[in-house]
């Protein structure tokens, strides 16, 4: 069972992902989300993009797998707070949050910059105040970028760390 931090933060995602606010995640929902990071870039079809929608199927299949109890092919917000407590899951989320973090590296320096992140951000419908204060928490050695290992890190926070002040929290903005 989610902790109460766990909740609230697996809410705010939820509702981040509810991509036709019906209530429900559904395979759509994964494959606009990825989209959105797409566009973000400006990545098209490139080999990166397809691995971010690649990457946005298998965390949808892990989902539906271990949380669609019903069968009914969609994820309510009930069956989702269980998330955090399944390994494939959360192992999908990072390898999702890397795929995404790889297709908004325009620069293909190996490092988010700060206007990269809220590039991708404000398609995720995150404020520039609230994309600018979880960059800041993620970059963790304080230099002004982003790296692979730091973002990997703060998706696997974001679902298994229960501490309210972890910079994983600040993933997809404040919760």
């Amino acid at each position: 069972m989610p902790t109460a931090i766990q909740e609230t933060k697996l809410q705010r995602l939820f509702g981040l992902l509810d991509a036709d606010g019906n209530g429900y995640l559904e395979e759509d929902d994964f494959e606009l989300f990825a989209a959105k990071a797409v566009r973000a870039a400006g990545a098209g079809d490139s080999l990166e993009a397809r691995i971010v929608k690649r990457e946005a199927a298998a965390l949808w299949r892990a989902l539906s797998d271990a949380l669609d109890a019903d069968g009914d092919l969609r994820i309510g917000r009930d069956e989702f707070l269980r998330a955090a407590d399944i390994d494939d899951v959360v192992d999908g989320a990072v390898k999702l949050g890397v795929a995404v973090r790889d297709v908004v590296d325009v620069d293909g320096d190996g490092l988010i910059s700060e206007s990269e992140w809220v590039s991708l951000d404000a398609q995720l419908g995150i404020t520039r105040t609230e994309s600018a204060a979880g960059f800041a928490a993620i970059d963790a050695d304080g230099d002004g970028f982003v790296s692979k290992p730091e973002y990997a890190a703060a998706v696997a926070q974001f679902f298994r760390g229960a501490e309210e002040g972890a910079p994983g929290n600040w993933v997809f903005g404040r919760f």
